[in-house]
């Protein structure tokens, strides 16, 4: 039987397989390809079977910073920045595919140094890059749920600022993370995504949802089949077609498979899908083939490790002192005695991470909706789904790097 560890490695695994599948067939429309059954090598970046993309690697940037340094928004940029200009935490050492809208938010993060101003608040910035990444919010933060829900969607919110901070994409997060969450704590789907969710009403109670997600949440995934539902870069589009594969597939397989086969954005309606499906599944759901051929599962692994609170990993500079041993203090914790009884788990995190966390969605200032906005506005106008607005199409490097300032080399790396 699935225990809650089985759950989170899920989580993140899921999401890494479903990225990779999907790679292979991103930007492509819907029935101009060959159905996807497994791993393949081809798409726009000539990648190999199994191997993953800037999804992924935004999800090892981000977890190797909560790791190593807690709740520290500047930070997560910084990590960013480490791999866009010096592709760390890169499935083959260099970033070959990053969107539009992270790629202006991390110039903006270079010229102003806050992370939680430098992206746009405008809805026609909806891209899908902050749900695709975050698998180690609710991995790290699993311990909140039920009775911080606030505290929980606040840190997915957060978690969108530095790249994308409509919106639609900062509700998208804070949904997404609380589900996960139900799923890591062996609720059933069905209760998880009714809804009339506790913990969804609860969600609604802190800060109303966007029009657009809360639409996701009512269930408007259930009702709709393509070419209604969109595999397209639209961050909306991109979650209600991964509940959409996810609400009646009978397993990890199923769910990923018919949402990459959608085409478009595949890479990371597969990523986003798996975090849902990994979560539910687990880990032992997910075949073992996709597993065993999944690229970088030592860097996955590193991610996890960390995250769980199992391992401190050497640094980038593997430098270390008589201090530099990770201590019970430091680590998350679990009972493992009752690994099925998911209601008595206890968790912990290191004294202090959660100390610089907003305590509610009406303190941050970029949730407010852009003027003009209607509370009836779905997709914005601007279209999401030409691969030039895309979020996720690739542009190429700053040729120009400015120095990034990496805090004079004393951050450790899990990588």
């Amino acid at each position: 039987m699935m225990n809650i560890e089985d759950r989170l490695r899920g989580t993140l695994i899921g999401m890494a397989v479903g990225d990779a599948l999907g790679a292979a067939i991103e930007f492509r429309s819907p029935g101009s390809f060959e159905p996807v059954t497994g791993f393949r090598a081809g798409g726009p970046h000539g990648l190999g079977p199994g191997e993953w993309t800037d999804d992924t690697s935004m999800a090892l940037a981000l977890a190797d910073s909560i790791v190593q340094v807690g709740w520290n928004l500047d930070n997560q940029a910084e990590c960013y920045l480490a791999w866009q200009d010096e592709g760390q935490y890169s499935v083959n050492g260099r970033c070959f595919d990053i969107g539009v809208t992270v790629s202006s938010s991390l110039r903006a993060y270079r010229e102003c140094g806050d992370a939680r101003k430098c992206a746009s608040s405008d809805e026609h910035s909806s891209g899908n890059g902050s749900i695709m990444r975050l698998a180690p919010v609710p991995i790290r933060y699993v311990h909140l749920f039920p009775t911080q829900i606030e505290k929980l969607a606040m840190m997915a919110q957060e978690s969108s600022l530095p790249t994308h901070a409509s919106p639609q994409c900062l509700s998208a997060c804070r949904y997404m993370a609380v589900v996960v969450c139900g799923f890591l704590h062996g609720l059933s789907r069905d209760e998880v995504l009714s809804p009339h969710w506790e913990p969804l009403r609860r969600l609604r109670e802190d800060a109303p949802l966007h029009p657009a997600v809360d639409e996701i949440a009512m269930g408007s995934f259930r009702s709709r089949q393509p070419p209604q539902i969109r595999g397209s870069g639209y961050v909306v589009h991109t979650l209600e077609a991964a509940l959409w594969a996810l609400h009646d597939a009978a397993d990890f397989r199923e769910a990923v498979l018919k949402v990459v086969n959608l085409g478009e954005d595949a890479d990371t309606t597969g990523a986003v899908c798996g975090q849902f499906a990994g979560a539910l599944w687990g880990e032992s759901g997910i075949p073992q083939s996709w597993r065993d051929e999944l690229a970088q599962p030592d860097m996955l692994e590193a991610a996890i490790r960390g995250l769980l609170g199992q391992e401190r990993l050497p640094s980038r500079d593997d430098v270390f002192t008589d201090d530099d041993s990770f201590t019970d203090d430091d680590s998350m914790t679990y009972d493992e005695d009752e690994p099925n009884d998911n209601t008595q788990t206890e968790w912990s995190v290191p004294a202090g991470e959660l100390d610089d966390v907003t305590d509610s969605a009406s303190e941050l200032d970029t949730v407010t909706e852009p003027a003009g906005h209607s509370d009836d506005v779905g997709q914005p106008t601007t279209d999401l789904d030409d691969p030039n607005d895309r979020d996720d199409m690739p542009t190429a490097k700053q040729d120009e790097a400015d120095e990034r300032d990496d805090g004079g080399g004393t951050q450790r790396s899990l990588f």
